[in-house]
């Protein structure tokens, strides 16, 4: 019920005053994912110690989601969640 009640809160705070009824919609009206990943040079050009083929992007359903911090669950359309973790697998 939190889930429901963040989301309608940032909607109304964030989305409503500029897309009215349509910002009651459960989707947004772009691809987030596509977009992230295809602005991630953008999104990442102050972490110059970390190549960007480290950087993994996950849609909440995604079956191969590395998410030991359970931060997917706070991801709503319109607002996703970064999280950013060592992987000691990689050394």
């Amino acid at each position: 019920m939190k889930k429901v009640f963040d989301f309608a809160t940032m909607i109304d705070k964030n989305v409503v005053p500029e897309r009215r009824a349509e910002a009651f919609s459960l989707e947004t009206p772009f691809d987030e994912i596509s977009t992230i990943k295809e602005n991630l040079e953008l999104i990442c050009s102050e972490i110059k110690q970390v190549p960007l083929q480290n950087i993994h992007i996950y849609s909440v359903n995604d079956p191969d989601i590395v998410d030991p911090r359970n931060v997917a669950s706070k991801a709503l359309p319109g607002s996703p969640h970064l999280m950013f973790y060592l992987d000691e697998r990689s050394f």
